[in-house]
């Protein structure tokens, strides 16, 4: 049975060799070190614990490298073990993906001689957004830096293996003349740029290219003779928004009114007396409390997480003040106290995660205009 779950527990000695098993029969074969695909994937952004993998056992047979900036996420790359290929893994790896992501954009890039990756990128509601063509180095022999006659204008990745990109053309040349060996650099998130010469013909899945832009394609070629592209594709996170409605009748003090959440959870009755007496029922700003006092206790739980730490238990309770401020009332002051089970944890770390917690959960966010406290501690 495979089981879908996140990468936190995975070292990159693991995912390395997941990565170039999966890569193995690519268009562009990888093969990377340890050191190299940590660099590649960390500088841009990787999480552990939205990446996830497909596990048969305890062995790893399928991944997606997601990546966090801001409030887009990107895939550094997706992956299926060929013995674990056509059983749906990639699909449920990605559908995985598009639950977890706390981002507003989801970006990932595909060639398009890669048909199947391409459908499946499709599927959950990609579209494309920018476009890049793959331009071939002309082979001449030639070895080092200045291939073919072609130096190019920004220097090679450390990960480009240029023994074997000789060896590539130097194949290439012996089946045919008209055959061109191709530079791929597009690892890096920076489109490289170079002079270009191609031969008209030439073979279609070759293990390297060199790609750019299609609108700063080369002078005098036209953009559909480039030999193949690649696509960016991104998917727009669609959140779901929440609605609560309330109803009041009648005047300010003899009045009373019905609130209701959208998801049919909670339904009462408030009043004046509810909010700024000791009356029976709800009122505003329990509900603020208990919507505060949720958002604190999951970002808390995540940010542990993240660094590490699994939490047994986060309880955490909202004391709101609402306040007459000259003609009118205010809600001055929120209180968040906490008290959390980590097994493992120091008080400095958890303290700081749990600061961190009140400052970025996004109901905090929506009240910065409040002051805002906190009281945490371990139990």
């Amino acid at each position: 049975m495979i089981d879908i779950r996140p990468l936190t527990s995975v070292g990159f000695d693991t995912l390395t060799a997941a990565f170039s098993e999966a890569f193995s029969d690519y268009d562009i074969p990888a093969h990377y070190t340890v050191e190299t695909l940590t660099s590649l994937v960390v500088r841009r952004g990787f999480r552990a614990d939205f990446a996830v993998g497909a596990f048969d056992g305890g062995r790893l047979v399928g991944f997606v490298f997601n990546c966090l900036d801001g409030d887009a996420a990107y895939n550094s790359g997706t992956g299926v073990a060929i013995s674990h290929r056509r059983r749906g893994i990639a699909r449920r790896l990605m559908q995985r993906s598009i639950e977890i992501l706390p981002a507003t954009r989801y970006v990932l890039e595909v060639l398009e001689t890669n048909e199947r990756a391409a459908a499946l990128d499709r599927e959950p509601g990609f579209t494309e957004c920018r476009r890049f063509q793959c331009w071939r180095y002309a082979w001449n022999g030639g070895v080092g830096p200045d291939v073919g006659g072609l130096k190019p204008a920004a220097p090679l990745p450390e990960w480009f293996d240029m023994e074997r990109f000789a060896a590539a053309g130097a194949r290439a040349s012996r089946s045919s003349p008209s055959v061109t060996s191709e530079a791929a650099l597009s690892s890096s998130p920076r489109t490289a740029t170079s002079r270009s010469s191609t031969s008209a013909t030439g073979i279609r899945r070759s293990p390297y290219f060199w790609r750019r832009t299609a609108r700063n394609a080369p002078s005098g070629r036209s953009r559909s003779s480039a030999p193949c592209s690649m696509v960016r594709r991104q998917r727009r996170m669609c959140m779901p928004v929440r609605k609560a409605e309330a109803e009041w009748k009648g005047s300010l003090r003899e009045g009373s009114g019905k609130v209701k959440l959208g998801s049919g959870a909670f339904e009462g009755a408030y009043s004046f007396a509810s909010r700024f007496e000791s009356g029976k029922g709800t009122n505003p700003e329990e509900l603020i409390g208990a919507a505060h006092a949720g958002c604190f206790s999951m970002a808390l739980s995540a940010g542990l997480g993240r660094a590490g730490f699994q939490p047994t238990r986060v309880h955490t309770t909202a004391a709101v003040h609402i306040d007459k401020v000259g003609e009118a009332f205010e809600i001055t002051k929120i209180e968040l106290d906490c008290e959390a089970q980590v097994p493992n944890i120091s008080d400095s770390d958890f303290q700081g995660q749990a600061t961190a917690a009140k400052e970025g959960c996004p109901v905090s966010k929506a009240l910065k205009g409040t002051q805002i406290s906190l009281k945490a501690r371990l139990v």
